[in-house]
């Protein structure tokens, strides 16, 4: 107790772990609860390890209690994931593996778990270790930092009975190789090694998905270079409505706008999103990422290059404060959005208020404002992923184990994707005046499309945008003039010099 305020500080409750050895029994794991309602989570989670036995869920041995320190005891010696994971970090293959036969296992416990009760296991709920005697995952039925994603598709392999408690033998990249399929590696890289990053988007700003950009380390997309891109990327169906934080409902009209009345945002501020997102863009990526850097003689700073994988766009309408405010909120059609095959921006007026049901008679911003009616929010963002220099080189060492040359674009080739096409090819070859293709066309895709990039600057940044996307200022001289031959130079010297002839004899 604080003798100047008289109030009671309660210890924070907390679970400490630590390794013991009870005499006459092998290693063990100490749970130790302490803190105020540590005795209330001792008991719960005493009654969640009764509930089940899984060789991958961890096992009680013994409970104890006493002067307000609460301990239950597990069989085995417990490494936890992150540790055990940070002693093959130099290990790009390794690491890679570790994640998929962890996955794998954990599969096997959402599936037993789902048996029993009915209802999936996420890993949200657990813990996770490597029981050092066998190798095997162990998962603790209380949350703790996720260290890796249980994605959907699951792992195809079997997990080895013998677990990986030691992953110190000879040639360890061949088993890797042998172990793992090239859809399986990429799924890895791309959902558990990925470096997620959520960009605002600066007004006036045309954004396409599956584009590669380098950017700032900021979280802003302010300056940046397109190095990458995919053609026609938007294979899922173009979003219909708009989504609503409330639950509001809309009334879409026939000419595809959505109406609000104003009535129904009086007690809370709205959120109005559209999101745009196409799941396979990483993993296009990662199968010919070598391949783009080669050809542009990137070396360094792999991870300030990001895939655009999420585009989203949100209207934001704060509190109406007017309980009997009459009017309508209007938002354009979701495809207004949309101004390439896969590219995004803010259309000139997404939204408006107006005291018209109909919605003819718009009411502009500064007579909204007098009438009461909120100012309408926009923002954007994207949701992207990097991957460091280790990642880049696990893949390169994986798909030239696998017989693929990683400085070309034949895993992409082998597995069916789209090959990704340079938005500056002037960088790397200024001998190819014409080509996009990375490859031989003969061997690329042939889609006819063109390509709508973050506002068709790629190589220059955003200072000279206007809110309508137009350029400003003065064009680039290496852009608009044309070089001119040898020999018209000759021929234009020869007429000056004839012409400033002429001129001076006429004068005298």
């Amino acid at each position: 107790m604080e003798n100047d305020t008289c109030l009671v500080r309660r210890r924070p409750r907390m679970r400490r772990v630590f390794a013991a050895k009870i005499e006459g029994t092998r290693p063990m794991t100490v749970f130790m609860y302490e803190g105020h309602g540590a005795e209330d989570d001792w008991h719960r989670d005493i009654a969640k390890y009764m509930s089940i036995r899984h060789p991958n869920i961890i096992q009680i041995y013994a409970a104890a209690s006493s002067n307000n320190i609460h301990a239950t005891i597990f069989h085995d010696d417990m490494i936890p994931f992150n540790h055990f994971l940070d002693l093959h970090r130099d290990s790009p293959l390794l690491t890679v593996y570790i994640h998929d036969y962890c996955n794998a296992e954990f599969k096997a416990v959402s599936h037993f778990f789902f048996l029993k009760f009915k209802r999936r296991l996420s890993q949200c709920e657990c813990t996770f270790w490597i029981r050092r005697s066998t190798g095997r995952l162990c998962a603790d039925l209380v949350p703790g930092e996720i260290t890796y994603y249980y994605w959907s598709a699951g792992s195809s392999w079997q997990a080895p009975r013998q677990g990986i408690k030691s992953l110190d033998i000879p040639d360890q990249e061949a088993m890797v190789v042998h172990s793992l399929t090239l859809a399986q590696y990429h799924k890895i890289c791309d959902w558990d090694l990925a470096r997620p990053r959520y960009i605002l988007i600066p007004a006036g700003t045309t954004v396409t998905l599956g584009t590669v950009i380098s950017c700032s380390p900021d979280d802003y997309l302010g300056d940046f270079v397109e190095i990458a891109f995919l053609p026609d990327v938007l294979r899922k169906a173009f979003p219909d409505s708009w989504l609503l934080s409330d639950g509001a409902e809309g009334e879409l009209a026939e000419n595809g706008w959505t109406r609000f009345n104003a009535g129904d945002m009086v007690h809370n501020s709205t959120t109005i999103w559209l999101n745009l997102r196409q799941h396979l863009h990483c993993e296009y990526w990662l199968s010919q990422a070598n391949h783009i850097f080669s050809s542009l003689k990137i070396s360094s700073g792999f991870e300030n290059y990001v895939v655009v994988d999420d585009i989203e766009f949100k209207i934001i309408i704060p509190r109406i404060k007017a309980a009997h405010l009459s009017g309508f909120l209007f938002l354009c059609p979701p495809k207004d959005l949309q101004t390439g095959p896969s590219s995004f921006r803010w259309p000139s007026c997404p939204a408006y208020w107006s005291l018209d049901p109909s919605g003819v008679e718009r009411l502009s911003k500064k007579d909204a404002a007098r009438l009461g009616f909120p100012c309408i929010r926009l923002a954007a963002e994207v949701s992207t992923n990097s991957w460091d220099a280790m990642i880049y080189a696990g893949l390169r060492q994986f798909h030239r184990g696998k017989g693929f040359d990683p400085d070309s674009q034949d895993v992409a080739r082998h597995l069916g994707h789209p090959f990704y096409r340079l938005s500056v090819p002037s960088v790397y070859d200024e001998n190819r005046e014409q080509g996009t293709y990375l490859e031989d066309e003969r061997s690329s895709p042939k889609d006819g499309t063109q390509h709508a990039s973050f506002s068709n600057l790629s190589s220059h940044t955003f200072a000279g945008l206007t809110a309508g996307g137009e350029t400003t200022g003065r064009p680039h001289l290496d852009e608009e003039m044309p070089v001119l031959s040898r020999t018209f130079q000759i021929v234009m010297s020869v007429q000056l010099t004839l012409i400033l002839f002429l001129a001076l004899a006429s004068a005298l």
